[in-house]
This record gives structure tokens, C-alpha cells and sequence, in this order.
């Protein structure tokens, strides 16, 4: 039923909203100091990955799948349609219903920036995330340091809202970058997203990334993250 995936490469910068002084300090005086390795194991070495596998974060949904071909299923079906396409896929792939996502899009766009960490090598990465129009951008703050705006994506998750009214379903999908992400590695960057945008508690930190920057400790997220 699903149309072959596109495979096109889109260059895409890294914008970010970091007018308040104190919140460009944090990211410019960023420095790392916690172990970085390539893999889970340490090793240097860079996965192994067909480029055919890779799913690219394609600009609509029907550029992925007809959706004429999906008027006729259910949100039950739809859901379980677009999981098994995405099993062999190098990406993140999940569906959202709609309630969810419209609050969970209303806070991206009220607070579009933050940093989010990976565990590596009995360390952490910090990793900052950039939202604008339905699609939540991470990039390496190492490199958003040396890079600034044209930093490039280690991950780039679409929020596919074509089916949203009709269906009352979210789909999505996450490009992954190997050189820079596992797809383990992407899937605690979207959970981490999903739970310090949603979690009232959690919240609290990004609120207090945007409104008390001078106040604001990347021990916290680590500790709340329980990394490290």
C-alpha cells in the first residue's frame, strides 16, 4: 500500500531563536566535559548503515505515502501501517493523536529551543533542539558551537499533520544522520523531547531555559535526565 520513499538530501539551517543575552551566553559558553564515543560501546568506529535504509524527513506525507490509500482505514490501521513500513528504516517513526500533539506543539512554539542530552560512554551530549513549522531539528551543541546556524542535523523529526483532522492522528518520522546519532540514541532524544515538553515537571526547566537563562544549570537536566 505505501509508495517507495523518497531518498533526496535537503539542506536545511539550523535556526535558532536566542535574542535574550543570557540564553545566547549559555549556548556560547557551552563547553563540554563529559565523554563523548561514536557508539553504546566506545568504539570509534561509525555504524554500518545501507544509504537505502536511511528514511529522509520527506516535506509532505504524501511525498512518503498516497493518502488516498488511507482514507478508507482506520487511526487503528493507519497506526500500524506506518510502524511496519518503518521497521527495516534507519529512523524513528511513531503517531501521535491529535489532542497531544496540538498541546505538545503549543509549548514547541511558545518555548522552540532547548538542550537535551544523550547518554554516551558512561557520559552525556548535550544536543540542542530547534522547532519551527511542525519539524523539531537537533543538532550537536559541539557543533552548533563551532557551526552556529549552519550546524548540521543529527536528527530531524517531522510531524506530518495532513491526516490530523481527518483521522485525529499525527504521523512521525525521524531523519537520522549515522555519523552523528544511533537509532537508540534518537529514540531517548525524541522521549526526552516528548517528556520535558509534556511532563508539568519536567516543563519547568525549559521555562526556566527561556524566561531565567541566568539561573539556568545544565546539571539540572543531567540530574532529572538521572544521567550522569
Amino acid at each position: 500500500m505505501l509508495s517507495r520513499c523518497l531518498l533526496r538530501t535537503r539542506n536545511r539551517k539550523l535556526v535558532t531563536n536566542t535574542k535574550c543575552l543570557g540564553r545566547t551566553r549559555i549556548l556560547n559558553n557551552y563547553t563540554p566535559t563529559f565523554r563523548f564515543c561514536s557508539t553504546e560501546s566506545g568504539s570509534n568506529e561509525k555504524p554500518k548503515v545501507d544509504p537505502k535504509d536511511i528514511a529522509i524527513a520527506s516535506n509532505t506525507l504524501n511525498e512518503i505515502i498516497k493518502l488516498e490509500l488511507l482514507q478508507d482505514h482506520t487511526k487503528e490501521d493507519i497506526e500500524k501501517i506506518w510502524k511496519e513500513y518503518h521497521i527495516q528504516k534507519y529512523c524513528v517513526a511513531a503517531t501521535i493523536d491529535r489532542p497531544t500533539y496540538l498541546d505538545l506543539k503549543h509549548r514547541l512554539s511558545h518555548y522552540s529551543t532547548f538542550i537535551l542530552p544523550v547518554p554516551r560512554g558512561g557520559g552525556a551530549e548535550f544536543f540542542l533542539m530547534n522547532y519551527q513549522n511542525d519539524t523539531a531539528y537537533f543538532a550537536r551543541m559541539i557543533e552548533y558551537k563551532k557551526f552556529k546556524e549552519n550546524a548540521p542535523h543529527a536528527l530531524t523529526l517531522k510531524h506530518y499533520t495532513e491526516l490530523m483532522d481527518s483521522k485525529h492522528i499525527v504521523l512521525v518520522r525521524g531523519q537520522i544522520d549515522p555519523d552523528r546519532l544511533d537509532v537508540k540514541e534518537a529514540q531517548f532524544l525524541v522521549n526526552q523531547l516528548k517528556l520535558y515538553y509534556m511532563d508539568i515537571n519536567y516543563h519547568k526547566l525549559v521555562r526556566k531555559f527561556h524566561e531565567r537563562p541566568n539561573d539556568f544549570d545544565y546539571n539540572d537536566i543531567l540530574k532529572s535526565s538521572q544521567i550522569g
